[in-house]
């Protein structure tokens, strides 16, 4: 079972960096029928770009303070028939918040719209959770399900998800990228 979260006020995470990573981020790529479209925007040259905007987009339709999403990455590699993002978002400050998600489509016979929206997906996020620690969470259909605690180096967030699905770690990133997970 996840830390409780503290009753203090003002303990509460961001509603524009939660609602991306727990709301925006699994409902585009996992749920709407759109997915494909934007799972393969996410794996271009441009994903970084699609990310950012979407991140700017966000903010103002919760009314939420803005926060800046100059520090979001997106880092699209493939682990044997699965097109695999690695999400990074701004740091998070408060307890809830997602240092990382990591978006498993496939298996799939090619990497475009069409294939990737017929895909099953899965979402994972790394939270910050009480004392600095972090919190291991898969996205499902009745929202996320714990998974117990996370790796205490975000470098090792991929790893970690890798090895309890796939009873291995991912094949490794180039450094210039592998230096940002």
């Amino acid at each position: 079972m996840p830390p409780p979260l503290p009753a203090a006020a003002g303990s509460s995470p961001r509603k524009h960096h939660h609602g991306f990573t727990h709301t925006f981020v699994p409902s585009f790529t996992i749920v709407d029928e759109r997915r494909g479209v934007l799972l393969a925007g996410l794996a271009s040259a441009r994903g970084q770009e699609v990310m950012r905007q979407a991140w700017l987009k966000f903010g103002p339709e919760l009314g939420a303070e803005i926060v800046p999403g100059d520090q979001l990455e997106v880092h699209a590699f493939q682990h044997e028939s699965r097109l695999c993002l690695v999400l990074l978002y701004p740091p998070p400050i408060k307890i809830g918040e997602a240092h990382a998600g990591l978006v498993i489509a496939g298996p799939v016979a090619r990497f475009e719209p069409e294939a990737l929206a017929a895909a099953p997906v899965r979402y994972f996020v790394l939270e910050l959770a009480a004392a600095g620690t972090t919190w291991l969470r898969e996205w499902t259909p009745n929202g996320f399900t714990s998974l117990g605690p996370g790796p205490v180096n975000n470098d090792d967030f991929t790893d970690a998800v890798f090895s309890r699905l796939f009873s291995k770690t991912p094949p490794p990133l180039p450094a210039q990228e592998r230096t940002n997970l």
